[in-house]
């Protein structure tokens, strides 16, 4: 398995590849940018790892308590984690449910303060609107971008594992007489 350092390794040799991969494919500088930085943003600070008190999870900060929760309920390289797909759309979904509670909590302690009054479905609603209607593309990009950033420390982690099981010396069962 390899160290978060050699993860950050990873991270910046396949960016080039990232980025040239996707305006290969579309031509499209935002759909490129999109890419490019939530690959880089989940290789270095959303990755598998932030099951663990991990270089990814001390990234995070003075905001790193916002992982507790979910390294408690996370065993560390399973497939809820780990694994591909559902291991972005896991840290993906509690993040976003950490960052609406922080939002709720901010606009009711300041609707308090000024006594003026939010609708909070009409702001998530106009979000969601404007990121499904006017950046649609991006926004799959960037979800792409997560996914290959997530996949880069997942799969180097099996081949690193891999790589030591073959490389191992076995040894020798006692044999019983």
């Amino acid at each position: 398995m390899p160290s978060g350092r050699r993860h950050d390794q990873i991270t910046w040799f396949l960016l080039p590849v990232i980025g040239a991969s996707s305006f290969y494919l579309t031509k499209q500088w935002n759909i490129v940018v999109a890419i490019s930085l939530s690959f880089l943003f989940s290789g270095f600070m959303f990755g598998p790892d932030l099951d663990i008190k991990s270089v990814q999870y001390a990234r995070w900060g003075i905001l790193r308590w916002i992982w507790n929760p979910y390294q408690r309920s996370m065993r560390h390289r399973s497939f809820i984690s780990h694994g591909p797909l559902i291991g972005t759309l896991v840290r993906l979904w509690y993040l976003l449910n950490v960052l609406v509670i922080c939002f709720i909590v901010v606009a009711l302690s300041y609707s308090l303060v000024h006594k003026i009054t939010w609708d909070l479905s009409k702001i998530l609603q106009s979000s969601f609107d404007f990121l499904a209607h006017k950046h649609l593309w991006e926004l799959i990009a960037s979800l792409v971008g997560l996914e290959l950033g997530s996949m880069s420390h997942s799969v180097s982690d099996w081949l690193g594992s891999s790589l030591k099981k073959i490389n191992s010396p076995k040894k020798k069962k006692k044999q019983s007489r």
